[in-house]
């Protein structure tokens, strides 16, 4: 019986694919002067606009089959990444217009932002697993009247509220990050707008280029911060959820615990794609990576690919129920042996009298 092709060999084999009809374009590449600086690969972008299309189609039924409406920035970003490939294959370089190159910039280099928005939310969520006491702390009526601002009552409990583990209160996180993604997204979207009108104008065009570049480069801070935010919390998990809550957090198999390597892998492919983004802006319209469409695939398509792709093996919700409902059963146990040994302390031991 054929065994299922795993999926390292799967990434394995979408990578060959990838550099193959790279390499393939540019055995027979010559120089353009214009915006684009290539003929780009029909092959490679459609493979790639392909895959986006797929994994469009599963987060969308996941979040049908889950419930997840927060989630919808996943499916949606990764449609619009799809039709940016699909644009790809019709581009010529030597009739191509700034506007419909400008276009293809846009949904290519901001649809990422909706995969930070997704991991943004994500936050939260996981805290709220990995802390039973987040969401119960109780407000008082003179905090509430204090705070007005920040403490008014809602269905999802008050945006101060603050966890033991996380360095942040968790919904602030979530929000203060998805507003920086929205500051980011209008540069870039600026940067694109003023490419879009430059026409033939090359310093026009260099100029949305520079803010393409200030728009990646603080996403990209951004999100380090964030991921350095995930780290702080599994260590402050590590520290305080030892003997006073529950050992059996540090397993690498708890649910919690495989959402963090999860969730550390899709933020390490991002990291990896906002420094190929910076250094390629970096180096404008002539550098090198701006010439070469295999890094566009390879540095940028496949971290994405690879972030997202994350979640389709295990859905989150899925996995935080899992690690909510084990952390619960584990503190429960913790609580039982914890009043058996005070209900019935250890006999003294016994002194020799010869």
């Amino acid at each position: 019986m054929a065994a299922r092709r795993s999926t390292p060999a799967r990434t394995h084999a979408l990578a060959v694919a990838l550099v193959a009809s790279a390499s393939a374009s540019a055995v027979s590449a010559r120089e353009y002067n214009g915006i684009l600086k290539y003929q780009p690969s029909i092959p490679g972008n459609a493979v790639i606009g392909a895959v986006y299309t797929l994994l469009a189609a599963v987060f969308f039924y996941y979040v049908w089959r889950h419930k997840t409406k927060w989630a919808l920035c996943l499916p949606i970003g990764a449609a619009c990444s799809a039709v940016g490939f699909f644009i790809r294959c019709a581009l010529d370089p030597d009739t191509v217009t700034t506007g419909i190159y400008a276009t293809m910039m846009l949904l290519v280099v901001l649809s990422p932002a909706a995969f930070l928005a997704f991991n943004y939310l994500l936050y939260g969520r996981w805290i709220a697993a990995l802390d039973p006491d987040f969401g119960r702390q109780p407000l008082s009526d003179r905090q509430a009247q204090k705070n007005r601002k920040w403490y008014h009552r809602r269905r999802d409990g008050p945006l101060l509220e603050r966890s033991h583990y996380s360095l942040l209160p968790p919904r602030l996180v979530g929000r203060f990050f998805i507003w920086s993604d929205v500051f980011t997204f209008l540069i870039q979207s600026a940067a694109g707008g003023i490419q879009a009108s430059a026409d033939a104008d090359y310093k026009k065009a260099q100029l949305g280029d520079n803010l393409f570049l200030a728009g990646v480069t603080l996403q990209g801070i951004s999100y380090l911060v964030f991921t350095l935010l995930i780290v702080v919390a599994v260590f402050r998990m590590r520290k305080l959820g030892g003997a006073q809550r529950s050992s059996r957090f540090l397993p690498a198999n708890h649910p919690i615990m495989k959402m963090f390597f999860l969730f550390l892998f899709s933020s390490l492919c991002i990291i990896i794609r906002s420094v190929y983004r910076i250094v390629e802006f970096s180096q404008g319209y002539d550098g090198y990576l701006n010439r070469h469409e295999i890094y566009l695939f390879l540095l940028d398509a496949l971290p994405l690919i690879l972030a997202i792709g994350t979640w389709v093996a295990i859905w989150p919700s899925t996995l935080l129920d899992k690690g909510a409902q084990r952390v619960r059963e584990d503190l429960q146990l913790t609580s039982v042996e914890s009043g058996e040994l005070k209900a019935n302390p250890p006999s003294p031991p016994m002194v020799a009298t010869r």
